[in-house]
């Protein structure tokens, strides 16, 4: 597409609007919004009071100003195309910071991503904590290539996160994601109909999700997609507290047992990427959770109370492991049909 000669933008949006669009539509193409959420149609970014941080009632701050239209808000709003990018170079001692106005008591992880094209990154930094009662930050962990992921055990208070430059840098820098993970969080997500029932084609509706961000495809919809060649994969080590959890529209009473199966080696699981340390949990009403068996070798099943008519199945994660986690299946095994 051309804009054509001393064309601008907005001729040009306006002409694709009208023109190129409605043929993609047409071809069965579904375009994507053209910015990331809060900008204007024709790429104007929004002031900084207006970005909306991942981490409700939280506050950023820095000791950097922003270059442009780079806030430094933008490290924290959970869009990957978005990024705080600073207006100098980086003196030891900089930092950015994210401030909660009620403690965290459930986060697992914290992540940071600096840099872009392999340019402008924190060439040395920490990863620094402040848990509710103290003065001061700790450190908690190192950037190696300008990014960490520092765990954080859950039932820990935190009051707010803090990556802070220790080495003066002659180019400056730019923060993607300062980003805290909780295990209420639903980040990779799904709602549709779920291939849960062994041996049956029938599928139920339902809500999937995964305390954690998923590598490249391997989205929590994998889970519930009845193929044994699919996997729900995180796309970072877990922790204790990370979970997948599904959700039925309906109850289910006629469940006799509940199946799940973690790691790489095909339908039967296990080997590498594998839970080494969890539970399988399931639940009568999606707020109360009840343990059923822990896993062994990536594979777990355990029978469903007879107290409990099925609404929700839950893998969790109960001791940090040195892997990502490849969630394969979580299957429903129906009671014997009465003759």
């Amino acid at each position: 597409l051309w804009s054509g000669p001393g064309g601008d933008f907005a001729t040009f949006y306006q002409h694709v609007k009208a023109y190129q669009l409605p043929r993609l539509t047409a071809l069965g193409i579904q375009a994507g919004p053209a910015f990331p959420p809060g900008w204007t149609e024709l790429g104007n970014p929004p002031q900084a009071a207006d970005i909306v941080l991942s981490v409700p009632h939280s506050e950023v701050t820095s000791s950097v100003p922003h270059y442009k239209h780079h806030h430094k808000e933008f490290a924290c709003d959970g869009h990957p195309d978005t990024f705080f990018w600073t207006n100098r170079s980086l003196l030891a001692g900089d930092f950015i910071a994210l401030h909660f106005s009620t403690p965290l008591c459930d986060c697992t992880l914290i992540q940071v991503k600096t840099g872009r094209f392999d340019r402008d990154f924190m060439r040395s930094g920490v990863v620094e904590v402040k848990l509710q009662g103290q003065a001061e930050y700790e450190v908690r962990g190192q950037l190696v290539h300008g990014c960490a992921g520092v765990p954080i055990g859950a039932g820990v208070p935190v009051e707010g996160v803090r990556v802070r430059c220790t080495q003066e840098q002659s180019e400056g820098c730019i923060l993607k994601t300062l980003a805290v993970e909780t295990t209420s969080q639903r980040v990779s997500e799904y709602r549709g109909p779920m291939l849960l029932l062994r041996d049956s084609p029938l599928p139920v509706e339902g809500h999937a999700w995964a305390s954690f961000s998923t590598f490249l495809m391997h989205h929590v919809s994998h889970v519930v997609d009845g193929c044994a060649d699919t996997v729900c994969w995180s796309d970072r080590c877990v922790v204790a507290g990370d979970n997948v959890t599904l959700l039925l529209a309906d109850p289910a009473p006629s469940v006799a047992t509940v199946r799940a199966v973690t790691g790489t080696a095909g339908a039967e699981g296990g080997a590498g990427d594998m839970l080494q340390q969890g539970v399988l949990q399931v639940s009568g009403d999606g707020e109360e959770w009840h343990t059923v068996c822990a896993f062994s070798h990536g594979q777990a099943e355990g029978p469903v109370p007879d107290s409990i008519s099925l609404k929700g199945v839950r893998v969790r994660v109960t001791g940090a492991q040195d892997q990502w986690l490849k969630v394969r299946s979580i299957q429903l095994v129906p009671k014997p049909a009465r003759a």
